[in-house]
């Protein structure tokens, strides 16, 4: 998950905004 860009981030968020939530939390994590 930590190589997925920002694009690729808003385009999940985009399809599913409840992804962009858990993307948010494992970007956290990764950090």
């Amino acid at each position: 998950y930590a190589i997925c860009s920002d694009q690729t981030i808003q385009r999940l968020a985009k399809v599913r905004p409840s992804t962009k939530a858990r993307l948010a939390n494992i970007e956290g994590i990764n950090q």
